[in-house]
């Protein structure tokens, strides 16, 4: 649903002009960026269930698993958004295709 405010998801048209849709895409990236930044920073795990296991798929520790996934949240997440701001730019940039009505005739 948050994608469906920035794209034009079939028949159905945003509300949005591009430049809000590119703010509003800006806004969900911090705040993606923020869970990211949050979860590599602290010192332990936050899922607990998940710390308490015994084993864990790679044999990997909680908490490297957690930096890994914040890594791959802030990186290969934000290559999304920067397409979407690329095209976002881009059709809001492009010249109004719209037809123009002809200027009144002269009369006197």
């Amino acid at each position: 649903l948050v994608w469906a405010r920035v794209i034009d998801p079939g028949p159905l048209r945003p509300r949005l002009v591009w430049p809000v849709r590119i703010a509003y895409a800006a806004s969900t990236m911090v705040v993606s960026w923020l869970l990211a930044i949050t979860l590599v920073i602290v010192p332990h795990p936050i899922y607990g269930y998940y710390a308490a296991l015994q084993t864990r798929p790679g044999g990997i520790t909680a908490l490297t698993d957690q930096q890994l996934a914040a890594g791959m949240m802030w990186v290969p997440g934000s290559i999304a958004y920067t397409i979407t701001f690329i095209i976002g730019f881009y059709r809001w940039l492009e010249p109004d295709h719209s037809p123009r009505p002809a200027p009144a005739a002269f009369t006197t």
